[in-house]
């Protein structure tokens, strides 16, 4: 069994989001490890998951916890907090329960996106806002710091399925499982 997830980066507009598809049986610290990849973190900070309250998480669940104890069905809900200090708040909501995957189906996986991940330490969603600020304004100090950040060809609006298709085949082999129409091969 495996879910499609989309995850959605919260307080940023036009909104930042990714489609992925994950094992069922897979940890949250293994959800984690997508995550970082999908929407282009570095894994540079501390994180979490916990379920979602007034559109912040409300407890924490522990690493080990497998997906499925905490999502089940289409419309759940799961908060992940990335970066303590940016305080970068993802809302996941299962889409779709696949109860017998496709032959030859590879987990994790992107299927669509939105966007390019904002860059670490640019000071969360306010931040962000402002860094975009200063790459359009293209001019003065601000203009200077945003390109030292954000480097010299980054495009908000870029996103790469493909290179974030290739990225999640190279995580660990416990992160991913090849599933036949009868289960786990």
């Amino acid at each position: 069994m495996a879910f499609q997830l989309t995850v959605t980066l919260q307080e940023v507009d036009p909104p930042i989001w990714r489609r992925v598809h994950v094992r069922a049986d897979a940890t949250l610290e293994q959800v984690h490890e997508v995550i970082q990849v999908a929407m282009g973190w570095e894994n540079y900070h501390l994180w979490r998951f916990g379920p979602v309250m007034f559109g912040d998480l409300c407890g924490e669940y522990p690493a080990d916890t497998i997906l499925e104890t905490v999502v089940g069905q289409p419309g759940d809900r799961l908060g992940y907090v990335y970066d303590f200090g940016d305080h970068w708040i993802h809302h996941i909501t299962v889409g779709k329960v696949i109860t017998l995957p496709r032959a030859g189906s590879v987990y994790p996986r992107c299927s669509a996106g939105n966007r390019a991940c904002p860059p670490e330490d640019c000071g969360g969603p306010l931040g962000y806002e402002e860094t975009l600020k200063a790459l359009r304004s293209r001019k003065g100090w601000r203009y200077q710091q945003a390109r030292e950040l954000c480097g010299t060809r980054f495009d908000p609006e870029a996103f790469d399925r493909q290179a974030v298709n290739t990225a999640l085949a190279a995580l660990s082999p416990s992160t991913i499982a090849c599933h036949t129409a009868g289960g786990t091969q």
